[in-house]
């Protein structure tokens, strides 16, 4: 059954960036996982090209199962323009509906591929609105280097994290920092009203981890109970630490995204209360005469 588009609160903070930046700006959307920001960004974009003639949008998916459902779902926002037409907003038709892209009738054109498909991404248009899905997990590292001179209006970024290592890491880290060329979006976890179960948690029953999540994010009895089942479906009682595979997925900062690519001896809050006592060294110069 289809329904509106209706938007999520955390899919409009993600909207009015986009939006407010202008049509040349980069971002960079380090998310949960399932907040559909893949979708929103596919919306975003089918929206520019049906109300502009003679644009390009290429999005790069990092697997192909994935590349096809956005491929499907944005025929249908074609489709579905041209059902609800009012008079006031005449969106254009197809041209051409093929596997791997959409030619509308204003001489638009919509890519949605795969980041290790051999195809040229756009096939050697400027491309006019940009979207990496899971960019975190491309393997193609060397494609970042032949995209970006081709991106002259609006990229976006988007991926959940793999590691403490990679170019959207790198990037994450920069602008983090504020010395970033992109303009950086983190949405936790506990922003989703469906990341939620009914129920309350016994206060004897909590342990300090969630003491803390509650005093610093305001997190509920119920988001906590979620992230409990959460983590003990994640829990492959083996080589997959639940709460390891949670902070991942379903990070609650920034930093906890890129943690698994190697558990620290003492754990994150430890290296992360040292890591803010750290300033930098009065002096710094050579030893000479040695």
């Amino acid at each position: 059954m289809e329904v509106p588009y209706t938007l999520w609160d955390h899919q409009r903070i993600l909207l009015d960036r986009w939006v407010r930046f202008g049509p040349k700006a980069g971002h960079l959307n380090l998310k949960a996982a399932s907040l559909g920001s893949s979708s929103l960004a596919l919306a975003f974009g089918m929206v520019e090209i049906m109300s502009q003639p003679d644009k390009t949008l290429v999005l790069l998916a990092h697997e192909e199962g994935l590349a096809q459902t956005l491929l499907r779902r944005a025929k249908r926002f074609v489709e579905v323009a041209q059902e609800s037409k009012t008079g006031y907003i005449d969106f254009p038709g197809y041209n051409r509906n093929r596997n791997d892209y959409i030619e509308l009738e204003n001489r638009s054109y919509a890519y949605i591929e795969t980041a290790g498909s051999n195809n040229d991404p756009g096939r050697g248009n400027p491309i006019n609105i940009f979207i990496g899905t899971e960019v975190a997990f491309w393997k193609n590292m060397g494609l970042f280097t032949a995209l970006i001179p081709r991106l002259p209006g609006i990229k976006i970024f988007e991926s959940t994290g793999n590691g403490a290592s990679g170019w959207f890491y790198k990037q994450c880290c920069q602008c983090a920092i504020g010395k970033g060329t992109y303009h950086f979006t983190f949405v936790p976890w506990f922003v989703h009203h469906e990341y939620c179960v009914d129920g309350d948690v016994k206060l004897d029953d909590k342990t300090d981890d969630e003491f803390d999540l509650q005093n610093t994010f305001g997190i509920t009895d119920g988001q906590l109970k979620w992230r409990r089942e959460k983590i003990e479906e994640m829990d492959s009682g083996e080589s997959v630490n639940g709460e390891d595979a949670f902070k991942q997925e379903y990070p609650t900062t920034w930093e906890e995204a890129f943690l698994r690519s190697g558990s620290p001896i003492f754990g994150y809050k430890v290296y992360n209360k040292i890591e803010q006592t750290i300033k930098d060294p009065i002096f710094q110069g050579d030893i000479l005469g040695i």
